[in-house]
């Protein structure tokens, strides 16, 4: 243990010691020597005493050597520590902070003149009215999410077992009474089976018939605690095997990309040397995506290409890989300043997708408000940069089946466009479900939204299973259209009235129960989540002084704080110089 206290112990000395002198030789040798003491900690921080040190912390040996890797690779240098976090390198510094609002300029400062903030809305008025010209040309879009299959589920062990995970072999007893049914646990920690997707999987090729499918990933099942790397890349690979089976006619019409649960250890992707659970998949995608674009997909997670369904005007899908925003990606402090590179890389395939007079369709994983704040605010002005160009925007993640509205940095908060998050096939969260929009071929906008699911309890009972038309949401919602308009409408009502907060909240987790009340907190939330784009955002509609849970999480709380703001080196070339 003190070989792990001694050197923290001289870093803190360190941080608490500058002084006047710093100007100084002296100054110069307490210069020196935090870099010594610091190298010497970044040289041994991912060695086993101080991973088991952090270890005891977080209680995850595997996030422990996340962390401790990410540490060492920026945070944790002498370069980074001595000149940014003590200063007594002050003379040296080579990190500045950047302000997110010089960013936002900067994306926004091309903005075409002729582009106004209600640019989609009025192409939904002009869709409404061309309506009843003619009859309007539709693709249908499939859209399936977290399906955390399980492929070592076992029908008739204990559901609720008291521990992380249930369903296995080694649940047959437990605390609980809830035993696993055949397609899946009604109460309890658990993921649906094979025969569930399966099911799902036959039931939308019979009766759904998808143009296009987007799948936004997570496919291992919530067993972080005993899973393996190997078992990771099996659970994307059986997945990916049945989608390709079922669809072999869709294999140049399927988008797909990973979700934190498509890392080892989850939410973990390495910037430096990248995610070998989610790249040993890769290969099974080739078919899904075009040869030129593979070698930027195994690279860096995320990819873009056309959408071959139309041919006489380019629609781009552009896939994102939200590891490289996530909250929990411990490796987002390792690159404070567009880790993976991602933003800067969308703003120029966006800008391609507008001198070609094309739309775009992007597909990720994570929310917003789940990533990084300084990730957040960028991203919402690249929405708002490119809100012509954009036409649908898909997530996952939550397992809720929700959405949210993208508004302009302007003085009206403008509603620009749309976040459509869909539920999941998993049952961690609700029944399983699947969402199936029909988009107008002409400008590639969303005219209808459907969620389908099942009743678990009712399934398990029956030893079938029937998929509802669960929620259709321009009839359910009673909305006009799916306009940004039409659900800022809608989320002013749920503001206002609990029942149907009440319903669109337990409409989301699937659940075939629908009773109770919404109170005023619980109608804020609802308001807040459709209505916000990021953490703080978020926080602040709520009612909190500070977005970062630093009472209940401390650890975590303290790693997503130390994710902002970005930081660039100030020797090099300024990224943002690219982004014009």
């Amino acid at each position: 243990m003190k070989r792990i206290l001694l050197p923290i112990s001289v870093m803190i000395g360190l941080a608490f010691a500058k002084s006047d002198l710093v100007q100084s030789s002296f100054g110069d040798l307490r210069c020196q020597g935090c870099r010594t003491v610091v190298q010497a900690l970044s040289d041994r921080l991912t060695t086993d005493p101080f991973v088991s040190a952090i270890n005891v912390l977080i209680g995850d040996k595997y996030d422990a050597l996340s962390i401790a890797q990410s540490l060492s690779q920026l945070i944790i240098t002498p370069d980074y520590f001595c000149s940014k976090v003590t200063n007594l390198c002050e003379g040296k510094a080579q990190y500045q902070e950047v302000d997110p609002q010089d960013d936002i300029h900067n994306i926004l400062k091309d903005k075409p003149n002729h582009i106004s903030n209600n640019f989609i809305n009025e192409l939904y008025e002009e869709l409404g009215n061309r309506r009843y010209i003619a009859a309007p040309k539709r693709l249908k879009f499939l859209h399936i999410s977290d399906l955390h299959l399980d492929l070592f589920y076992e029908e008739g062990t204990i559901s609720d077992c008291g521990q992380s995970y249930c369903c296995r072999n080694d649940t047959y007893i437990g605390q609980g009474s809830n035993k696993a049914g055949k397609f899946g646990a009604v109460v309890g920690n658990c993921d649906p089976p094979k025969v569930t997707l399966q099911d799902a999987l036959n039931f939308i090729k019979e009766k759904i018939n998808p143009d296009v499918i987007v799948w936004t990933g997570d496919n291992s099942p919530h067993d972080g605690y005993r899973t393996s790397e190997w078992e990771v890349t099996l659970n994307t690979n059986v997945t990916t095997q049945m989608i390709q089976q079922t669809f072999p006619h869709l294999l140049n019409a399927t988008y797909a990309v990973f979700g934190n649960h498509d890392n080892f250890p989850n939410n973990n992707w390495n910037f430096k040397t990248g995610s070998p659970a989610a790249q040993n998949s890769m290969s099974m995608w080739k078919p899904w995506i075009d040869p030129e674009k593979f070698e930027q997909f195994q690279k860096t997670g995320y990819y873009s290409q056309r959408l071959k369904n139309i041919n006489y005007k380019l629609v781009q899908v552009i896939a994102l890989n939200t590891q490289s925003c996530d909250i929990n990606n411990r490796f987002v402090m390792s690159e404070l300043y567009d880790p993976n590179n991602q933003i800067e890389w969308l703003i120029n395939e966006l800008k391609l997708v507008e001198q070609n007079d094309g739309v775009a369709i992007i597909v990720q994983h994570i929310i917003p408000e789940e990533c990084s704040e300084s990730y957040a605010v960028r991203y919402r002005a690249v929405l708002e940069r490119f809100q012509h160009i954009i036409r649908l925007n898909f997530f996952g993640h939550t397992h809720a089946d929700k959405f949210k509205v993208s508004r302009a940095y302007d003085d009206q908060n403008s509603p620009i466009s749309m976040l459509h998050v869909c539920g999941s096939i998993s049952t961690w969260g609700g029944n399983p479900s699947f969402c199936v929009y029909e988009v107008d071929e002409d400008t590639m906008l969303p005219v209808s939204r459907q969620t389908y699911a099942f009743d678990m309890a009712k399934a398990n009972q029956d030893g079938f299973i029937t998929w509802d038309l669960y929620t259709d949401w321009l009839i359910t919602y009673e909305l006009k259209d799916l306009s940004p308009n039409s659900f800022v409408e809608f989320a002013n009502k749920v503001k206002q009235d609990g029942l149907l907060a009440r319903q669109y909240n337990q409409r989301a987790r699937r659940d075939y129960n629908l009773s109770g009340f919404c109170d005023d907190n619980c109608r804020q939330n609802a308001y807040c989540e459709m209505m916000t784009q990021s953490l703080e955002e978020m926080s602040q509609c709520q009612g909190k002084s500070f977005p970062y849970d630093m009472g209940g999480d401390i650890v975590n709380g303290i790693l997503q704080y130390l994710q902002n703001p970005w930081v660039k080196v100030q020797d090099k070339k300024e990224k943002l110089h690219k982004w014009n």
